[in-house]
């Protein structure tokens, strides 16, 4: 299973327990951003990055909703130029969403 690192602004935290939406927001950010990971692994390149091994280029997005549990959610799949990105999400299905929060990790100096 991949593993990815998923930021959250404080704003989003404050709705997740102050609004009635918050889960359905949360979930929402947190898979557009593996999403853009998955499309990252795939093109072997950040956003912007030039390299030597980079695989293709990015091609705008596509907005889809996935219905979940915790509500309906707005996805922006990202799409690269040629057509040879897949996500690794079932497409129309109805996923159920599992929690685990890592703690924070230690950054180096």
């Amino acid at each position: 299973m991949a593993e990815f690192e998923v930021t959250i602004d404080s704003k989003l935290i404050q709705d997740l327990f102050l609004n009635d939406r918050g889960i359905e927001k949360l979930a929402e950010v947190v898979l557009n951003q593996v999403l853009e990971s998955e499309m990252t692994e795939h093109l072997q390149a950040e956003r912007y990055e030039h390299t030597d091994g980079r695989q293709g280029q990015r091609n705008g997005h596509y907005t889809r909703k996935m219905t979940s549990r915790v509500g309906t959610l707005d996805l922006r799949v990202p799409r690269d130029r040629d057509g040879s990105f897949s996500t690794a999400m079932p497409s129309g299905a109805k996923p159920r969403v599992s929690w685990r929060i890592a703690p924070p990790r230690s950054r180096r100096s």
